[in-house]
């Protein structure tokens, strides 16, 4: 925030937070209430008009009860997504170290 904003509005806006930080949040919780609402109402409409699969695959936990080798596999099928999304906290934690170090020493 303070980068995209500015360090003059960040002040500004943490100083508003503390002094009234039920002004701040109200809008946020009725944006989010909304938004949630509007998420369960679009479930609701698929799950209203789309027809059930009843295709023969047999899906872990719905057809029969889900191990430890099924999460095993999900996890093998998705390792790709999870090793690319930790390289990313890894580097962004890198660089917030950095910019840390910069700044002090």
């Amino acid at each position: 925030m303070a980068l995209a904003q500015g360090m003059r509005e960040t002040r500004v806006a943490l100083l508003r937070w503390n002094r009234e930080p039920a002004e701040v949040l109200r809008p946020w919780f009725g944006g989010a209430i909304a938004f949630a609402a509007g998420l369960l109402g679009a479930v609701l409409i698929v799950a209203e008009t789309v027809q059930p699969d009843l295709s023969p695959f047999y899906i872990p936990g719905v057809a029969f009860p889900a191990g430890v080798g099924d999460v095993a596999e999900v996890i093998l099928r998705n390792g790709l997504v999870l090793a690319l999304h930790a390289v990313a906290c890894v580097a962004g934690s890198s660089r917030t170290a950095r910019c840390r170090c910069r700044r002090a020493g």
